[in-house]
């Protein structure tokens, strides 16, 4: 029996409608004359925030009451948006204002943002319109998914188990 490999396989979010690219990344030979895989099953992974759980305002919010305890200026949401991606330090680093951005005093904004966000995580962090039912519609079709994720794992955990389906992933981390 072939082991299976998981392909990570990003599940978008566009204008508040789900959908999911998925394939199979079998050993077996299911390609059609293009090279392209065409079974109908396969695996995903996905990310979990600004993919399953919009979870913006709550980071904002976190940061912004790290900034706010150093005396700092805080930042409207739409700075979040591009400041998120790369993990609570580059948050953290973005986030400050260009002078303050030295080793310490990161690592005593991204500490100060940790607990910050371990109070503020669940407040306004919601699902995109049709991901549950999205995923719900993966697995009945025999789709094997995980979320692969930058958070930490205890907040990922918890975030997973406050906002989706208990019995939905192989895996997360």
């Amino acid at each position: 029996m072939r082991s299976k490999k998981l392909r990570i396989v990003p599940i978008l979010v566009v204008f508040g409608l789900a959908a999911a690219a998925c394939g199979s990344d079998s050993d077996s030979d299911s390609s059609d004359e293009s090279g392209a895989d065409s079974t109908a099953a396969g695996d995903a992974a996905s990310d979990l925030d600004g993919t399953l759980l919009n979870s913006l305002e709550d980071l904002g919010d976190a940061v912004n009451l790290t900034l706010r305890e150093r005396d700092l200026p805080e930042h409207p949401y739409p700075f979040f948006r591009h400041a998120v991606g790369d993990g609570a330090s580059m948050l953290i680093t973005r986030s400050l204002p260009e002078n303050l951005r030295d080793h310490d005093t990161v690592e005593a904004a991204h500490d100060s943002l940790r607990q910050h966000y371990a109070t503020t995580w669940n407040i306004k962090t919601h699902t995109y319109a049709g991901i549950v039912d999205m995923l719900r519609t993966l697995k009945q079709q025999g789709i094997v998914q995980a979320i692969l994720s930058n958070k930490p794992q205890a907040p990922l955990v918890q975030c997973v188990d406050c906002f989706l389906p208990a019995d939905q992933f192989i895996a997360i981390h």
